[in-house]
């Protein structure tokens, strides 16, 4: 049972990676009639639903209303993507300037190391959701260095 609903999550992300599933004749490489569809073919068009479904679920009603237009799962993704992260020269624009504050990142005066280590988290979870790692030990390299000597 678990290999299946594993098998299921696989099926429903490569919806969204791929887009919908188009039954499609073998011998004419075309898309089939809906009278030629087999069982295989109806129950791969629910997973086309059940992942649109889901997306819709998942987002509140702001989100909800950028993508309610869209027909496919992939095209909303690749709306989100777009509305979150921005093209992908936004998206390098925004790792240059985050990774140089991390760069220049330091306790800054009156700070508690609670504050400054909210700070120095929010700034590498900023930078890991843009796809940039780090290491943890030259993440506690980074933060130690920043505090001051005192």
């Amino acid at each position: 049972m678990r290999l299946h609903i594993r098998s299921i999550e696989y099926n429903l992300w490569k919806i969204v990676e791929q887009g919908n599933f188009v039954p499609m004749n073998e011998s004419t490489a075309l898309a089939k009639d809906e009278e030629h569809y087999t069982t295989e073919d109806e129950k791969k068009l629910i997973l086309n639903d059940k992942a649109l479904n889901i997306l819709f679920c998942a987002l509140d009603s702001t989100e909800f209303g950028r993508v309610l237009a869209c027909e496919t799962t992939e095209d909303a993704w690749e709306s989100l993507q777009t509305t979150h992260e921005g093209t992908s020269q936004v998206k390098e624009s925004k790792i240059e300037m985050l990774f140089r504050d991390y760069e220049l990142f330091g306790m800054k005066t009156r700070e508690s190391i609670i504050d400054i280590y909210k700070r120095f988290s929010n700034l590498i979870n900023d930078l890991k959701g843009l796809g940039k790692s780090f290491a943890t030990l030259e993440l506690v390299k980074k933060i130690l260095c920043s505090l001051p000597e005192s």
